[in-house]
């Protein structure tokens, strides 16, 4: 359960959407759900993606609220290729400065546990799955609307590298630094950004709230749409 709470500017935020997703495998229903826990002392995204009434993918990603700073603990993720379930869970080990990769899955290859070191310059962590919400967090949306500043960040990809797998061409990496800019308005007046990584563009639009309205991944022909709010 996901509570109401406020981010920087005071503005409260708690989402729970319906979203039409396409890509190259064809289309699915995707619920996505965002906001703080009970608590307030930390930020949920939770995503299933189905497709006729059949669950495909699994997400939930956690980061911590820490004096001001939201700073990414677990995400997990669960995909079924070929009707065999296979599973990522992404921890960070702030201690030992090290991402800690969980994997379970019928291929050896992608099972067992894995230690990836972070870069001693690797500010602004965040997980993809909240992208948006990192750079609203920091108040960086409203910052970057004139197009004079830009948000740079490390994107730690939920669901490595099986998440890597079901995209063409796309470089498996843990971590990737990236910088979401300010793309201009719609005619509905719905601000666009860009994020900026491993060589490609994937753009976000958003509404008046800063909720995620569309995200497309043109290269990799990957596009969700809101259906509706359901909260």
């Amino acid at each position: 359960m996901l509570s109401c709470a406020s981010v920087k500017g005071n503005k409260p935020y708690n989402t729970k959407g319906l979203f039409n997703q396409k890509d190259l495998s064809g289309n699915f229903l995707l619920t996505r759900e965002a906001g703080f826990s009970p608590n307030k002392s930390e930020f949920i995204v939770k995503g299933q993606l189905e497709m006729d009434k059949q669950v495909m993918e699994k997400l939930i990603s956690i980061s911590d609220i820490e004096k001001k700073l939201l700073e990414p603990k677990v995400s997990q993720f669960s995909v079924w290729i070929n009707k065999k379930k296979n599973f990522s869970e992404i921890s960070r080990d702030k201690m030992g400065n090290q991402l800690i990769l969980r994997l379970i899955s019928p291929d050896p290859k992608n099972d067992g546990i894995k230690f990836y070191p972070l870069p001693e310059d690797s500010k602004n962590l965040c997980f993809f799955s909240q992208v948006i919400e990192c750079a609203r967090f920091y108040g960086f949306l409203d910052r970057i609307n004139d197009g004079k500043e830009t948000y740079k960040l490390n994107v730690i990809w939920d669901g490595y590298p099986f998440f890597h797998q079901l995209l063409e061409n796309f470089p498996p990496k843990l971590l990737s630094p990236g910088t979401l800019v300010f793309d201009g308005k719609n005619a509905l007046g719905n601000r666009r950004f860009i994020l900026k990584v491993e060589g490609e563009e994937i753009i976000f639009e958003l509404d008046s709230q800063d909720k995620i309205l569309k995200r497309i991944w043109i290269s990799k022909g990957v596009t969700i749409e809101k259906i509706n709010d359901t909260l």
